[in-house]
C-alpha cells in the first residue's frame, strides 16, 4: 500500500513551517532590537559628561556671585552675592530686570545656595540668622509675547543665634541644608 499525501496537507504543512519560521524570525528580531535599543540608551553612561555654557551674561556691580538660579524657560537668571543682593538679569539682553538688597548693609553673607527642587536662595549670614528668599517666576502673556516677572516675597530669616553671632563653617552647611527644605 502505497501512502500518499494529499496536496492539501502538504501545502497546509508548508505554510504552517513557513509561519513558525517567521514567527521565530520575528521574536528574535525584536529581542535583538529591544538589546540595541538598550545598549544606545546605556552607551552614553561609559563616556565623560560635557558640559558647555550656552551663553554668558555679565551681571553689572554684582560682586561674588553666590548662588544663581533661573526660571523654567532660561529666559531669566537670578543672582545672589556676598553682599545680599538679588538681581535678575533677562538673558535676551543682559538687562538688569529686579533688583533687591535682601539684608541688611552691615552683614554678609557666609555661605549661599539654592536648595535642589526649590526656586530659593538659602543663605547664612554675619550675624548668625538663616535667609531664605523665594525666587519664583511668574509667568503670563500679553499678545503672543511670553512675560516673566520675577517673585517680590520678601526674604524669611531663621534666627540660629539669639546673640547673633557668627555662624561656623559647620553650622553654615547645617543650616541651610536643613532648614530649606
Amino acid at each position: 500500500m502505497k501512502s500518499e499525501t494529499s496536496r492539501k496537507r502538504l501545502f497546509a504543512d508548508g505554510a504552517a513551517r513557513w509561519i513558525v519560521s517567521a514567527g521565530g524570525i520575528g521574536i528574535i528580531a525584536s529581542i535583538l532590537g529591544i538589546l540595541i535599543f538598550i545598549l544606545v540608551e546605556v552607551a552614553p553612561l561609559l563616556f565623560a559628561a560635557r558640559v558647555e555654557a550656552g551663553r554668558k551674561v555679565t551681571v553689572p556691580g554684582v560682586g561674588t556671585i553666590e548662588a544663581v538660579l533661573s526660571d523654567d524657560y532660561r529666559t531669566h537668571v537670578a543672582t545672589l552675592d556676598e553682599r545680599g543682593v538679588v538681581r535678575v538679569v533677562r538673558m535676551r539682553d543682559g538687562k538688569v530686570v529686579y533688583t533687591s538688597n535682601v539684608i541688611a548693609s552691615a552683614t554678609t553673607l557666609l555661605a549661599a545656595n539654592v536648595p535642589p527642587q526649590t526656586h530659593a536662595f538659602a543663605a547664612a549670614t554675619s550675624d548668625g540668622r538663616v535667609m531664605v528668599k523665594s525666587m519664583g517666576f511668574g509667568v503670563s502673556f500679553q499678545g503672543a509675547e511670553r512675560v516673566v516677572t520675577p517673585d517680590e516675597t520678601p526674604p524669611v530669616f531663621l534666627e540660629l543665634d539669639p546673640q547673633r553671632r557668627r555662624l561656623e563653617q559647620r553650622d553654615q552647611r547645617i543650616a541651610i541644608r536643613h532648614r530649606c527644605r
